[in-house]
């Protein structure tokens, strides 16, 4: 009678015919465990590094930012002693808004000066003539309204950036009592108060185109300007944008 093989038997003798392909799975499944284990553990290792990582340059924005803030705090105050009406705004990376809702003229520098105008009219053959003279007053500045005066602490805490210094002459003014009038009347053309307040009119209006077209006196709005900075702030150098 023939030997038959059941089918449990028959895979028992082919496993133990191939006792390599037992210690291939073996190896496999173990590297396969060591992977899924080294996967965890970088991912682990990674996360507790980008936290440290994260926390140190937290502490460091921390312990940069509230000295630039403490400096930007204390030119605030300075700024609102220079200028009373102003509003001044401190953010926490060192920039300092300068605004102000009753005027936005930031007057820097004063310069006094005189000038003189001569008028004449002429009617039917007769010359009428009006010599006005007088001192005035020029306010330079800025006009915030116009140039967003910005001001602000560089990283470093020791580089003030400044934006916005566009100068200008906010005002030019006579000083009182000291306008000088003399007139020079013709046969028939006589000077009328009109006249002498015309002619004086025009002299203001010249005098403020001189001191809009000199250059030299709006540069001296800046530096003034500069140098009360550089006063209140002397360790921090300062450039302009």
């Amino acid at each position: 009678m023939p030997h038959r093989v059941s089918h449990n038997q028959h895979r028992q003798q082919k496993t133990s015919q191939n006792p390599w392909m037992v210690g291939l799975l073996s190896a496999v499944l173990a590297l396969l465990l060591l992977l899924i284990a080294g996967v965890g553990f970088v991912a682990w290792w990674g996360y507790g590094v980008v936290a440290s990582v994260s926390d140190h340059i937290d502490r460091l924005q921390t312990q940069t930012i509230k000295p630039i803030r403490d400096q930007a705090e204390r030119l605030g105050k300075l700024l609102k002693s220079f200028w009373p009406e102003s509003e001044v705004t401190i953010h926490d990376d060192g920039r300092i808004d300068v605004s102000s809702e009753k005027t936005s003229h930031l007057v820097t520098y004063i310069h006094q000066f005189q000038d003189q105008l001569r008028y004449k009219d002429r009617f039917m053959g007769s010359s009428k003539k009006v010599e006005v003279r007088g001192e005035f007053r020029a306010l330079f500045g800025f006009d915030i309204k116009k140039s967003g005066l910005k001001i602000q602490y560089a990283p470093d805490g020791k580089t003030l950036l400044c934006e916005g210094l566009k100068p200008e002459v906010l005002a030019v003014e006579l000083i009182p009592d000291s306008l000088q009038v003399k007139t020079d009347n013709g046969w028939i053309n006589r000077v009328s108060d009109e006249d002498i307040t015309h002619a004086g009119r025009l002299l203001l209006q010249q005098a403020r185109r001189g001191m809009e077209n000199d250059v030299e006196l709006q540069k001296m709005a800046i530096e003034s300007f500069l140098n009360y900075l550089r006063s209140v702030t002397p360790d921090t150098s300062i450039k302009l944008h």
